[in-house]
C-alpha cells in the first residue's frame, strides 16, 4: 500500500465513445498521486485499444481484464489490483472536475473520515453531442445518529472517496449476481453507510453523471431481463447482523433498506406476474426475517423530519403500512401492472 496514493477504479464495457474523456478528466487532476485502473469486462469495441494507447503515454494507467462479469466483477478486479491508501470509482461514461480528487482527499484528511461523499451534476447526452443539465444534487449536513439522510441519498459506488484500511478490515467486495444484474452498488453503499463510524460530506457537485442510450439506467429501462440485487442485499443485511448490527443509527439503516425495497417496486412496474410475485415474496421475507419491528421506527412516518424527497418518504411509509395491513400483494399486482 502506497501512502497518499489514490487508486481510481474505472469499470469499462463497450465505452469507446466516452472512455478517453473519462480518463483525461482524471489524468489532469490537480492531485496527481494517482493510479488509474481501467478494468475491462470483455468489451467488443475499441475501448481497450484506446486505453492501451493512453497507458503507453502515462505510466499511471493500467488496463486490466475480467471475464464473464459485470460492473461488480470489474470493480472487484480493481480492488484486488489497487495499491493506494485511498480509492474511488468513476464509471467509464462519466467524468469529474479537475479538483475532484484533491477536494475529496482534503476533506478526508480534515475529518479523519473513512468515507467522503460528494454531489453530482446529471447530464443527458443529446444526439448532436451536446449535454443538457437535468439535475444537480449537492449533499447537505451529516450527523451520526441524528441526521444521516445524506449518506442514504447517494447509493452509487461512484462519487465517493474510500479509505483503504476500512476496506481491508471488512473485505468490502461487491456481491455479483451475474451478467444481467442491476444495482449491485446499492448493497455495497448500504454496508458503508451503516458500518463507517466516520462519514463526511463534501458539499459540491463535482462528479458528472452522463445519461445516454447505453447507460446502465437506460439499458435497465429497455430490458426486462435485468435482475435486481435481491441476493446481494440480503447477504449484506446478514453481514451487518453478523458484525453486531449497524454502527450508525439503526433507524436510518432500516429506513434505507425499506427505501431500496420501494425502489425495487418502482423498477418492477411493467414486468411479468412472476416478477411481481417474486418481489412480493422477497419484501415479505426481508421485513419478516430482519425487520419485524420496523413499524416502530420513528423515521417511517409522514411527520418525520427526514431530509429526503417527499415522494421517497411517502413510498417508504406506504410500503410498510401496506405490509402490516396485509395489502402489499394486491397493491403490487395493481401498481406494477399499470
Amino acid at each position: 500500500m502506497h501512502k497518499d496514493l489514490v487508486s481510481v477504479i474505472i469499470p469499462m464495457y463497450n465505452a469507446q465513445k466516452f472512455i478517453e474523456k473519462c480518463i483525461r478528466s482524471i489524468q489532469t487532476q490537480t492531485y496527481s498521486d494517482l493510479e488509474i485502473l481501467v478494468v475491462d469486462d470483455e468489451s467488443t469495441d475499441e475501448g481497450p485499444a484506446i486505453v492501451e494507447k493512453m497507458a503507453d503515454e502515462d505510466e499511471r494507467i493500467q488496463l486490466l481484464k475480467v471475464e464473464n462479469g459485470n460492473a461488480a466483477v470489474a470493480r472487484n478486479g480493481g480492488l484486488d489490483a489497487m495499491s493506494g491508501e485511498y480509492f474511488t470509482f468513476v464509471d467509464a461514461d462519466d467524468y469529474v472536475s479537475p479538483d475532484y480528487i484533491e477536494k475529496l482527499k482534503k476533506r478526508m484528511d480534515e475529518t479523519g473520515a473513512n468515507l467522503v461523499i460528494t454531489g453530482r451534476k446529471e447530464y443527458r447526452l443529446n444526439p448532436d453531442g451536446t449535454y443538457t443539465l437535468t439535475r444537480e444534487l449537492v449533499p447537505g449536513n451529516y450527523e451520526r445518529f441524528s441526521h444521516e439522510e445524506w449518506a442514504m441519498r447517494f447509493g452509487e459506488a461512484w462519487g465517493k472517496l474510500y479509505r483503504r484500511d476500512f476496506y481491508d478490515r471488512y473485505g468490502c467486495k461487491f456481491i455479483s449476481e451475474g451478467a444481467n444484474a442491476f444495482g449491485e452498488d446499492m448493497p455495497h453503499s448500504l454496508f458503508h453507510h451503516c458500518m463507517c463510524e466516520n462519514i463526511a460530506m463534501l458539499s459540491e457537485s463535482n462528479y458528472f453523471y452522463i445519461l445516454h442510450n447505453e447507460s446502465t439506467m437506460s439499458k435497465y429501462q429497455k430490458s426486462r431481463n435485468k435482475k435486481m440485487p435481491f441476493s446481494s442485499l440480503e447477504q449484506t443485511i446478514r453481514q451487518i447482523a453478523d458484525l453486531g448490527g449497524p454502527k450508525n443509527g439503526r433507524d436510518y439503516y432500516e429506513w434505507y433498506v425499506i427505501r431500496m425495497l420501494a425502489t425495487f417496486t418502482d423498477l418492477t412496474r411493467g414486468r411479468s406476474k412472476e416478477c411481481i410475485s417474486e418481489l412480493n415474496q422477497y419484501i415479505d421475507h426481508i421485513i419478516r426475517t430482519y425487520f419485524p419491528d420496523v413499524k416502530k421506527n420513528r423515521l417511517i412516518r409522514l411527520s418525520a423530519k427526514v431530509e429526503v424527497p417527499k415522494m421517497q418518504q411517502v413510498a417508504v411509509v406506504l410500503l410498510v403500512r401496506l405490509y402490516w395491513m396485509k395489502m402489499l400483494s394486491p397493491f403490487l399486482n395493481v401498481y406494477c401492472r399499470i
